[in-house]
């Protein structure tokens, strides 16, 4: 089952009501590969590449797919205080390392 990481969980709190009502009806459902690497096998799968905020809401399941994906995972980032999908926000600085790491495995495929 999806996890909230307790950590990030003011974010869930102050997500809209249709956010959280989504977030609900992803727990009550069946899990499946389809929805979420974490929930099947990797074998097979191209190098991956994990960023995680300390303050992401899928920070539990970042860190256990980074885990699942060890073979063929690039070296996770995890920033502190940064929240979902920060790595792919250009006006941040802390957002230069990642975009630099993905144009680099880009470039080597």
């Amino acid at each position: 089952m999806p996890r909230v990481d307790i950590a990030a969980h003011h974010e869930v709190e102050q997500a809209s009501p249709g956010f959280q009502e989504a977030a609900h009806s992803m727990r009550a459902t069946h899990l499946s590969p389809i929805l979420g690497p974490i929930f099947g096998s990797l074998a097979g799968v191209c190098p991956v590449m994990v960023f995680v905020g300390t303050r992401d809401l899928v920070l539990g399941d970042a860190r256990r797919l980074a885990t699942a994906a060890q073979q063929v995972a690039v070296e996770p980032i995890e920033a502190e205080q940064m929240v979902h999908a920060w790595p792919v926000i250009v006006a941040l600085p802390e957002a230069r390392v990642p975009i630099a790491r993905m144009a680099a495995l880009l470039a080597a495929q």
